[in-house]
């Protein structure tokens, strides 16, 4: 077993060693994860469920009282605010109480605080509606039957009562003094006496309830009957007001008679308040159906708790023995695998720590990274030297390089990366400028003693007295800056990052019509001149759809662009370069000059169509076929020259049926010369005559075919120069056509000085 262990890398031994240690470690945690989460588990039902079901049912129970005693409050002082605290009461905490006992219920353990729970929720149901009728009830004339009945029926007939008799005694007063008088208003006075006694017993007895009360308006309305019963007897005695008033006395006490029995059988029962009946009778034992319920829940969680508790505790002591075991058996495994992994180890390390030296005191500047994460591992004290030279120029501190990643020293570090990444690709020669100074690299593979690749050194030196790089980019940058053409220039994302002073110059011009200011154009994306930029980035992207010319229009100004790729000596696209010029005044000076020859062309041709009708005619007419009409018409030359020969054509048409019909009656008088031969001489001459007629006709038809002829000599000179015109037309197209050649060699050009415009940039970027 030793022996296989020695025979290993060294990589392997400590693989091992810690692979060893990782696998006590995972069983000291695996065992720890599990015990800890049996407690966990424990612990969470008593933090998550037994002390909230707990607090929960507090909360519920003392959200009753809370609502009790807001209802109690109202009933007795009639304020609102009891009305809003018995609200309060229902909203923040009897209802959350009551939902987050229901949730709680899902993981509940004893099935039988769920049916508490579902008693809870209907008695709760019942406990609202019952305090919502108490508190509606309470405070009004239906709340007191009694009152009731004693204010809207009983005190408006006590009033008449009163009134009437007192205004009966008033007369009685002014009455002549009798003893029958005297006698008679003795009995008002007493009327009016024990009437005023019983209604103040009345209220006393529906204010306190004592019997004695009700026992003096007895005594009271026994005296009233008497004395009543007296003054009934004797209204022989009224006067006529007197016994009106008596009347309406009378009918008054019929009606108020029957009501003190009710009143007070109403207050001496238990309904006399029904506020605190029902309070009595519906609220408060619905309130204790639910304190019971909430008490038996209450009770079961406690008993729950402290078998929870009791449970808990008993693992956290097991886990703790658990624990001290593995501890001790780890730290021994842990002991005997670290002397077996450092004896493996020493002589591979005190080798590592010869080279180390080596390369502390190489007069050279070293640096190591790393071939996964490319990030420095190590600097000589060469290397952190020289760096301090240049530390105002570094992305990070000298003290803060070592853990950096290489990253730091390149815009677009993807390019380095996988070069470095690959051993093949080494030894690498690079010069790199940093701050004023340029610096030459040597990179070089790093292999471990299995021969494995694993990151790479770098030698380098400051070589800035060596190169004179400077001037001539500093001349070639000059030629781009004063260069006349317009140039710009993107990146590969495609914004702009160049503009020379010639494109700022021109694009001053036209600002009224750019998306921004000629100032702000640099660093923003050429989208911002495309109202569809797809199609333009489709293009651009690719370095292959390059060189590429195009027209684009600005405002009222045309401007044509050649745009051609800029490749860096890696052959890597950076980005499109633009040369451009305002070409509004050729583009339409070619326009109007191709529009101009297509209407030369056009009338050439229908000229020529009016002529070759006119000739189809004028031919047909020397064939002697007179039927073909001349269709030509028109204010024009050409018109009035069709006009003309189709008058011509009828005329000679007429001439030739004139001549048909004379020589028909020359026929016919030949005929007759058997007949009338003695008129020979005479129709001699008459024939002699028409054959004259006839030369005449003829002579005018030659003159007319010799004008034919003139007009048609006229129409080919007109054909002619017609053809000469279209002919100069040809040629100013002809000339636009080498005006367009040499405006595209001049923009061939433009993107050649463009290319090595981009050369030059390259040259300065370098």
């Amino acid at each position: 077993m030793f022996n296989w262990f020695h025979n290993q890398k060294i990589i392997t031994k400590i693989q091992i060693g810690f692979a060893s240690v990782a696998i006590i470690m995972v069983g000291i945690v695996a065992t720890t994860i599990w015990q800890t989460k049996e407690v966990k588990s424990i612990s969470d039902r008593v933090v998550d469920l037994r002390v909230p079901t707990s607090q929960s049912s507090l909360m519920m129970l003392n959200g009753i009282n809370h609502s009790l005693a807001a209802l109690r409050g109202w009933m007795i002082l009639g304020k609102d605010k009891f009305k809003t605290e018995r609200e309060i009461a229902w909203n923040e905490e009897i209802t959350p109480s009551l939902k987050k006992m229901q949730a709680f219920a899902i993981n509940w353990t004893n099935p039988k605080n769920i049916e508490r729970l579902k008693i809870v929720e209907t008695k709760l149901g019942e406990f609202k509606r019952f305090q919502k009728e108490i508190e509606e009830i309470a405070n009004t004339k239906d709340n007191l039957p009694a009152n009731k009945i004693l204010l809207d029926e009983a005190a408006p007939q006590a009033n008449i009562l009163v009134n009437n008799i007192t205004k009966i005694i008033n007369i009685e007063t002014k009455q002549p003094a009798t003893p029958k008088r005297k006698a008679l208003l003795g009995m008002m006075a007493d009327v009016r006496g024990t009437t005023a006694r019983a209604l103040a017993n009345i209220r006393a007895y529906l204010l306190s309830g004592n019997q004695v009360f009700k026992d003096r308006f007895d005594t009271m309305w026994t005296k009233n009957i008497k004395r009543y019963g007296d003054l009934s007897n004797n209204q022989s005695l009224f006067t006529p007001e007197q016994l009106k008033l008596f009347k309406e006395f009378s009918d008054a006490r019929e009606i108020f008679a029957p009501l003190p029995p009710k009143m007070f059988a109403i207050r001496g029962g238990n309904e006399w308040n029904l506020a605190n009946r029902w309070l009595g009778t519906k609220a408060a034992p619905t309130a204790f159906a639910i304190k019971t319920q909430l008490d038996a829940m209450a009770k079961n969680q406690k008993q729950l708790l402290a078998t929870d508790m009791k449970d808990s505790k008993d693992r956290s002591d097991s886990l703790v023995t658990t624990l001290w075991i593995l501890l001790i058996s780890g730290l021994g495994l842990t002991g005997l695998f670290t002397k077996i992994i450092v004896t493996a180890v020493k002589k591979p390390i005190e080798d590592a720590a010869r080279v180390q030296a080596i390369v502390e005191n190489a007069p050279i500047n070293i640096m190591f990274a790393d071939s996964k994460e490319f990030k420095i591992q190590y600097m000589n004290p060469a290397a952190t030297e020289t760096v301090k030279s240049l530390e105002q120029y570094m992305p990070v501190p000298v003290e803060d390089m070592v853990g950096q990643n290489i990253d730091v020293f390149h815009k677009n570090p993807q390019h380095q990366n996988s070069i470095v990444s690959n051993p093949s690709n080494m030894p690498i020669h690079s010069q790199f400028s940093l701050g004023p100074e340029t610096l030459d690299l040597q990179v070089s593979a790093i292999n471990n003693s299995e021969g494995d690749y694993i990151g790479a050194m770098v030698s380098w030196d400051i070589i800035t007295s060596k190169l004179q790089a400077e001037k001539r980019s500093n001349q070639l940058a000059g030629y781009v800056e004063n260069n006349p053409s317009n140039m710009m220039t993107a990146d590969e994302n495609l914004i702009i990052r160049y503009l020379n002073p010639a494109s700022k110059e021109t694009l001053k011009g036209l600002e009224q019509h750019l998306p921004v200011k000629v100032g702000d154009v640099v660093g923003q994306s050429i989208d911002i001149f495309h109202k569809n930029p797809e199609h333009q980035r489709k293009i651009l992207s690719n370095p292959n759809n390059l060189p590429h010319t195009s027209l684009i229009h600005v405002g009222p100004e045309i401007l044509e662009l050649a745009i051609t790729a800029n490749i860096d000596t890696d052959g890597n696209y950076l980005g499109p370069m633009v040369s451009w010029g305002v070409v509004t005044q050729r583009v339409q000076n070619e326009n109007a000059a191709k529009e101009s020859a297509e209407r030369e062309l056009q009338g050439a041709k229908i000229l020529q169509e009016k002529v070759d009708s006119m000739l189809t005619v004028v031919d047909a007419a020397s064939q002697g076929d007179l039927t073909h009409a001349v269709t030509v018409n028109g204010d024009d030359a050409i018109g009035q020259m069709g006009a003309g020969l189709s008058k011509l054509l009828n005329n000679f048409k007429n001439n030739i049926s004139q001549i048909g019909k004379n020589a028909n009656t020359l026929s016919n008088s030949s005929g007759g010369l058997t007949d009338v031969s003695q008129l020979m001489a005479g129709n001699a001459e008459e024939t002699s005559n028409q054959a004259n007629v006839v030369s005449a006709a003829s002579e005018e038809v030659s003159k007319n075919v010799q004008t034919v002829a003139t007009g048609i000599e006229e129409m080919t000179a007109s054909i002619k120069e017609i053809a000469q015109n279209a002919n100069e037309a040809a040629r100013v197209t002809q000339e636009a056509v080498e005006a367009a050649d040499k405006t595209n060699a001049t923009v061939v050009k433009l993107g050649e000085s463009s290319i090595e415009i981009g050369e030059v940039i390259k040259v300065i970027t370098s």
